[in-house]
């Protein structure tokens, strides 16, 4: 990060910048006690991203001379149309940012820079009535800006409605500063002619150029938005609410959608970018006619990102009444990946609907989609996790949903009894049963494979999953899984454990482990492995087991073997292979 001064407006102006590129990125702080040194994170953002980014203290602020109450609109207009000229090659494109107060600044600079300005990105803005714009910020400003509705002749509302390049918005859901009506105005302005994107943040608060910092991940969302789009073209026409409304009312009664839940191997979550639309989308669109939800998003994924691959199951239904579109709306939204890389890479959007797809963690993902798809895509991840489907009404998880029920409010229901037996039943949380075989030779060599499942190369004691719904108990799942696996007619011995596995994003595992013996020569040269299954065995003394499996299993091995060689009696209790406490 390189420092610089800027002479200018009878003062020194202080700035940091980082990056090169044919686009500048100008970062602007709001009043009181702002300054550039919130921008560090968004500045390294966009230099990644290829722009040369820089920031700068108003004067009064920050490491620039001048008093506060010297400062006007007009004066701070100057300040940054100084920095600029001096600092951006007068050929580079700009992408102005502002927060709070600069709100105002970046509409003024617009509206003196024209077709340079490819971007602008304001963060929980102001805009101000003319009258206050040369005043300083004294009593006569405080005054202006205290009348009323005084902003709404303000000149950024113009500059913002004749602006025609890419525009994002993040504002905090309830902010404490600016009046709600402001925010609305000035996104009704931006929504005249610019690709406009408006990012809503539950839990943010009027300091975004702060708040960024504790949240990397929506900052990055915010520099990659600012971006996205440059040098487009034809841009799809966005509708205004009453030719939406006349254009869903077209469709038959209720509208039904179906949405896809794309990952790719990091478990990241695909969100895009619509030149139609104000905010960020999950992939998918309305069903036609004799389509279903499965048609429909292939169709989609070839129409927007060019992409032919398989579609998942359904995750999650939702059924929302009327809000305005003149029809009730239900949609599917189904499971698709993991992407490769190379599918991932080979994402292009074909009919120009799309200015832009990001992948994000599921968390950031959840927290840029505006509150309906936002509340959806949390479902459909809980319901990913627990191997079910969640049922929601106007985004609100149901009581009978069998996914994404807050636990809290679940095991309240069953204790006031409001629930049905099929809705009680169906609301339990998820446990899977396994059942595995620990056998030795003569030496004590624990017997290990290798599934052909896995990527992580670790091996695992034979055994499988409980198929309950044949009606098969943990003890025939043993013998089962040791005749398929090792080709080995087995008769389980006794149960030497019983282990809770606790797992991250999928429902626990309880495991029962039974002896399987001691194997000789001759069954171990019998052992025949299911291909499919299984790529190699082999035997193992505990120390080397501890390298080549899991360390839980590895916990669970130790615990096992030194009860047999301590003579313990009966099973042993385990979670995560270690004994829980008042065992």
């Amino acid at each position: 990060m390189k420092r610089f001064v800027v002479e200018a407006d009878g003062e020194r102006l202080s700035g940091v910048e980082t990056g090169s590129g044919g686009t500048a990125a100008v970062l602007m702080h709001g009043a009181g006690q702002s300054s550039k040194d919130r921008f560090t994170g968004l500045l390294r953002d966009l230099a990644e991203r290829g722009v040369h980014a820089l920031a700068f203290d108003f004067s009064g602020h920050g490491d620039s001379s001048g008093e506060l109450s010297r400062l006007s609109l007009e004066r701070r207009f100057a300040q940054a149309r100084s920095v600029i000229d001096e600092r951006i090659a007068g050929d580079a494109g700009l992408v102005l940012v502002g927060f709070s107060m600069s709100g105002q600044t970046v509409a003024d600079l617009t509206a003196h820079y024209g077709p340079r300005v490819r971007s602008i990105g304001l963060g929980a803005p102001a805009v101000y009535a003319r009258r206050a714009w040369p005043l300083r910020f004294g009593d006569g400003f405080t005054g202006v800006i205290r009348t009323p509705d005084s902003w709404r002749d303000s000149a950024a509302l113009d500059a913002y409605r004749d602006f025609a390049g890419r525009a994002v918005l993040a504002v905090p859901a309830a902010d404490a500063v600016i009046p709600p009506a402001v925010t609305e105005e000035v996104a009704r302005a931006l929504g005249e002619r610019s690709r406009f994107t408006r990012l809503v943040y539950e839990d943010a608060t009027h300091h975004l150029g702060q708040w960024y910092r504790d949240n990397p991940g929506l900052r990055r969302a915010f520099a990659a938005a600012l971006l996205t789009g440059h040098g487009s073209a034809a841009v799809p026409r966005r509708f205004g609410a009453d030719e939406a409304a006349a254009y869903y009312r077209a469709h038959p009664a209720p509208l039904m959608t179906a949405t896809r839940i794309v990952h790719d191997e990091q478990g990241r979550v695909l969100v895009l970018t619509p030149a139609y639309k104000d905010h960020l989308e999950l992939p998918g669109g309305l069903m036609e006619a004799a389509e279903t939800p499965q048609r429909t998003l292939a169709r989609e994924l070839a129409e927007e990102l060019d992409l032919t691959v398989p579609v998942g199951r359904l995750l999650a239904v939702d059924a929302r009444p009327d809000d305005g579109r003149g029809r009730a709306l239900v949609a599917h939204l189904h499971d698709v990946g993991p992407l490769t890389a190379a599918q991932a890479a080979a994402i292009r959007f074909a009919d120009g609907e799309i200015l832009d797809a990001g992948w994000y963690e599921p968390a950031d993902a959840v927290r840029l989609l505006p509150p309906p798809l936002a509340a959806r895509l949390r479902a459909a991840l809980a319901a990913r996790a627990a191997g079910s489907v969640a049922h929601l009404v106007g985004g609100v998880v149901q009581p009978g949903s069998a996914a994404a029920q807050d636990p809290v409010v679940r095991a309240g229901r069953e204790l006031r009894g409001e629930l049905d037996y099929a809705s009680y039943l169906a609301g339990r949380p998820k446990v899977f049963a396994g059942a595995c075989v620990l056998c030795t030779d003569g030496d004590g060599r624990v017997l290990l494979v290798r599934p052909a499942y896995t990527d992580d190369g670790r091996w695992q004691l034979p055994g499988g999953g409980v198929e309950a719904d044949t009606g098969e108990h943990p003890r025939q799942a043993a013998a089962r899984e040791a005749a398929e696996e090792l080709g080995l007619e087995l008769t389980p011995g006794a149960l030497l454990a019983v282990d809770w596995r606790r797992a991250d994003g999928m429902p626990d595992t309880v495991i029962h482990v039974y002896d399987g013996g001691v194997l000789d020569a001759a069954r171990l040269a019998a052992i025949r492995l299911d291909p499919l299954e299984l790529t190699g065995w082999r035997l193992a003394t505990p120390e080397e087991a501890r390298t080549l499996v899991r360390p839980t299993l590895h916990a669970r091995l130790t615990a096992i073997l030194t009860a047999r060689r301590e003579g313990g009696a009966g099973a042993l209790e385990l979670v995560d292979g270690k004994p829980p406490e008042g065992a």
